[in-house]
């Protein structure tokens, strides 16, 4: 099974809290009779953002949270509810595009 796309950011795609939360926006835009693109209209973010959310694959800040829920018309625990997050949450993540830094040659 594989993971990731190619390019993606790989700390938020495994993480099953993330799967679970993306999993529920899924079924209730889906439980609304939206698409994709109609909901992601109604929350102000791009359809494509909106697919990596459904796929668990992105981190959401509050303020994304904030308009998920608006965008569906439900309470912001009704995104949350009955998932409980899991000790993958602690685990160190990788950097995005770390590089090691360079020795400066005198």
């Amino acid at each position: 099974m594989q993971l990731q796309r190619e390019g993606a950011y790989s700390a938020a795609v495994a993480n099953p809290f993330f799967v679970a939360v993306g999993e529920r926006v899924k079924a209730i835009r889906l439980e609304s009779g939206l698409s994709r693109e109609e909901a992601a209209g109604r929350m102000q973010l791009n359809p494509f953002f909106l697919a990596r959310v459904e796929r668990g694959e992105q981190n959401l800040s509050l303020m994304t949270i904030g308009r998920i829920a608006l965008g569906l018309e439900c309470p912001v625990t009704r995104l949350f509810d009955g998932i409980e997050p899991d000790s993958s949450l602690l685990e160190p993540r990788p950097r995005k595009n770390h590089r090691e830094p360079r020795l400066r040659q005198t």
